[in-house]
């Protein structure tokens, strides 16, 4: 009676803190590539050249990530400022990289080599702050070159503390692409809207928008979505893995899913029953497909419907593609291995 007790009360507090918890649980291999702590060129002000690859900060001035602005000489000021930061790299990575930020308080757009690659929060004039939230933003392979390349972060501060206030600041490459038999990560097509049609092979996508997958649509010019949006992604089968048991996994999505493969309904994963239990955004897609199915002479269809309810919403955590059996297994493995103290709460307080 005491457990119980006791679960319920942390229930009701989860409710009034659960939107300012950041989620770390991955079925991701995050190894860190690039250390990024330590001095950033900085200036206050906004000018639209600022996020472009080209343009020379060599005479801004140097404070810390990983500290408030106002700790390092920028007294009391509230308002816009941007922080840029050159990496060498000698060739381009292989696998899907992440930049993660520990927090930036209040808001703030990430721009790689001139291109944005994602945003928390808003500016004016409809500021909202997001100063609590973890930043993990993809990088796509497309915008990386060998030699320089440029970091611009614009950062948004309304009161109180500003800037790149937490560590870590870092590049992470994400290594559980290795347990992939085909990446199906990438350019995907979507579509913020909802019609029975989208399931269906025949059913032309050519005109949607294209959102990189993984990612939150969030952080891809789709800031204010909640409710039902869809995905399509046309690949060919690789011979290689022709005739083999295969298994489509889908990473996590926030928060419910249906998944066609070809016009045929192969999996779906819904909320829990309750009003604070929803945990589907937490779960792992892992979805077999049925012998017959994929074509190994014509292209293939996936179609995602995805139910967003708040907050994030999206395909938004790898890995994306196809599987054996056996490297379902190990990337359930890999799940369970990484869970973190959030998920092993939750899984406590369902028990």
């Amino acid at each position: 009676m005491l457990i119980k007790f006791i679960k319920y009360h942390i229930s009701i507090l989860s409710l009034i803190v659960v939107s300012s918890i950041s989620i770390n649980s991955s079925a991701q291999i995050l190894n860190k590539k690039y250390h990024l702590e330590g001095h950033w060129s900085f200036s206050v002000g906004d000018q639209e050249d600022w996020k472009e690859a080209g343009f020379d900060h060599s005479m801004w001035d140097q404070i810390k990530v990983g500290q408030s602005w106002e700790s390092q000489g920028y007294d009391d000021y509230n308002g816009i400022a941007w922080y840029r930061k050159i990496l060498n790299v000698n060739e381009k990575p292989l696998n899907s990289v992440y930049l993660k930020i520990g927090a930036i308080d209040d808001a703030d757009e990430v721009y790689f080599n001139g291109s944005l690659i994602g945003r928390k929060g808003s500016f004016p004039p409809n500021p909202e702050t997001a100063y609590n939230q973890d930043r993990m933003y993809e990088i796509p392979l497309n915008l990386w070159k060998t030699g320089k390349n440029t970091i611009a972060i614009r950062v948004y501060d309304y009161y109180l503390d500003g800037g790149i206030i937490n560590n870590p600041v870092a590049i992470y490459e994400d290594n559980s692409e290795e347990y992939l038999s085909y990446n199906l990560a990438g350019e995907w097509h979507f579509k913020a809207a909802n019609s029975s049609q989208f399931k269906t092979y025949e059913y032309n996508h050519s005109n949607w928008k294209t959102i990189n997958v993984p990612g939150r649509w969030e952080d891809q010019g789709w800031e204010y979505l909640d409710g039902i949006a869809w995905y399509r992604k046309t690949f060919y089968l690789p011979n290689q893995i022709n005739n083999k048991e295969l298994y489509l996994v889908l990473g996590r999505i926030d928060d419910e899913d249906v998944v066609y493969l070809n016009g045929e309904k192969i999996g779906e994963t819904k909320n829990s029953n309750g009003s604070w239990n929803r945990t589907a955004y937490r779960e792992l897609r892992i979805y077999r497909i049925r012998k017959g199915l994929l074509s190994s002479n014509k292209p293939n269809v996936i179609a995602v419907k995805v139910k967003d309810e708040q907050l994030d919403g999206g395909i938004y955590e790898g890995p994306i593609g196809l599987v054996t059996r056996e490297q379902a297994n190990e990337i359930k493995s890999i799940s369970i291995n990484h869970q973190s103290a959030w998920d092993m709460f939750w899984d406590w307080m369902n028990n």
